[in-house]
């Protein structure tokens, strides 16, 4: 769909534009244009000038990134149009394309294989998702001093995927991990713990274990009404998922109230309004020597 897309664009783009070749300054140009075209509103016109900014790279040499960085572009610009198929298309040919530009270990790399992941799970592709998961815990755990929030972070994560899977045995042993480390690096009442012991929670639910899922729902709403206040919605989640567990012990009133409160929460949220959404930053600048175009000595 993409590359049927690109070339019919190919037939409206000025013939000027490849007359003598396409240079940096022309995606510049481009990419500018579409993050400003965004930021008023205008997905579909930012839409067209991503697409011809990806047509400028094809003169770039084949190790340049910036096909990569238009393409990761265009991924959350579908995504924000709500066209999860497209996303997860040019995602996968981002991702492609900085690995071979910047290397799989690379911080571009690795966004973008958490973006990919994101949109597989979007579509409830948790399979496909997971040795993307893998990877990027992988990437963690070999630094030479991780960052234990971040290492709890890829962790969690993982635990989630292995979970929509059923793979309960593993999750588990990754949320305790994840648990004890965000404990250590963010405190033990901060929501990051929160969303541990509701996630643990859930799975001893569909375990059947229903006293310690019902523990751990407590304990993660407690944490959650005092760190994000009572109006939000892991509190709401938190709730749900308490109101669940209790019909299955035979409270049925106690569930009743919470969903309840559940629902005149998200009223209230509802009322708010949806926050603002942030612009698309510019893709990063890359280097003179990285960006000259095929056949090109540079700039």
């Amino acid at each position: 769909m993409l590359k049927k897309t690109l070339c019919l664009l190919a037939l409206f783009i000025p013939a000027g534009l490849w007359a003598a070749g396409n240079t940096p300054q022309d995606w510049t140009l481009q990419i500018k244009a579409a993050v400003r075209a965004q930021r008023k509103g205008d997905l579909k016109g930012a839409e067209k000038l991503l697409l011809r900014a990806l047509l400028v790279t094809e003169d770039f040499n084949a190790d340049d990134p910036r096909a990569a960085y238009t393409l990761d572009y265009l991924g959350t610009l579908y995504q924000a149009m709500n066209r999860p198929e497209d996303a997860v298309s040019v995602f996968e040919r981002a991702l492609k394309d900085f690995d071979r530009s910047l290397g799989p270990h690379s911080v571009d790399a690795l966004s973008s294989a958490g973006r990919l992941a994101d949109a597989y799970e979007a579509r409830q592709g948790w399979a496909l998702a997971e040795p993307l998961r893998r990877r990027l815990l992988d990437e963690v755990k070999a630094q030479a001093s991780p960052d234990q929030a971040a290492l709890a972070q890829a962790e969690s994560d993982l635990a989630l995927c292995l979970d929509a899977q059923k793979k309960w045995d593993e999750a588990m042993i990754l949320y305790a991990d994840a648990l004890q480390k965000r404990k250590d690096a963010l405190g033990p009442d901060s929501p990051e713990v929160a969303e541990t012991l509701s996630n643990e929670g859930r799975v001893w639910l569909l375990k059947g274990e229903t006293a310690k899922a019902e523990d751990l729902l407590r304990r993660a709403l407690a944490i959650d009404e005092k760190a994000l206040g009572p109006v939000d919605g892991a509190v709401a989640d938190d709730l749900r998922r308490l109101a669940t567990v209790l019909k299955k012990a035979g409270s049925a009133d106690e569930a009743k109230a919470d969903e309840a409160r559940a629902d005149s929460i998200e009223e209230a949220l509802h009322a708010q309004g949806p926050p603002s959404p942030s612009p698309q930053p510019l893709p990063r600048p890359v280097s003179a020597a990285a960006t000259a175009p095929s056949g090109s000595a540079g700039e």
